[in-house]
């Protein structure tokens, strides 16, 4: 499947699909749209995902994803919407992420993640909400009370 150019759009959530994401997902060029959210997916987010610079919506939440979130995922330039919410993603978020302009929404809550938010980019505008449930992720001060401070500490 993951060899078909011609695919667009692929939506396979919430179909308990189980394994792990094979490599050649990258091959998938073309792909704007690519839905897995809802499955029992497990093991590390493949780099090759980054090589579809044509994408504009992934969503990988609900799933047993672990390991890092790919820096390759950098070059996604032309993605507006990621969800990874509710895996078992450790590491941090990487920094290539700042230059995704068209990134309008960014979703790591409930994850392992550790280190700090990035505040280039879109980042700074992102609500604290996609980032609460990973105790060990620090950031800007909009972020405060999603790590266990409240403003009057400051």
């Amino acid at each position: 499947m993951w060899t078909n150019k011609d695919i667009l759009i692929l939506s396979l959530a919430n179909n308990f699909l189980n394994g792990s994401l094979a490599p050649e997902i990258g091959n998938m060029k073309n792909m704007l749209e690519l839905y897995l959210s809802g499955n029992q997916f497990s093991g590390n987010i493949p780099r090759t995902i980054g090589q579809l610079q044509s994408l504009e919506n992934l969503t990988l939440s609900n799933n047993q994803l672990h390991g890092p979130i790919p820096d390759s995922f950098g070059n996604l330039i032309s993605l507006k919407m990621l969800d990874l919410s509710k895996n078992k993603l450790d590491g941090v978020i990487p920094k290539s992420m700042e230059k995704l302009e068209d990134l309008e929404y960014f979703n790591v809550s409930f994850n392992e993640l550790t280190g700090e938010i990035p505040n280039g980019g879109h980042f700074k505008n992102f609500s604290s909400d996609f980032f609460i449930g990973n105790g060990e992720l620090c950031g800007a001060s909009q972020f405060k009370e999603t790590f266990g401070y409240h403003s009057e500490d400051f």
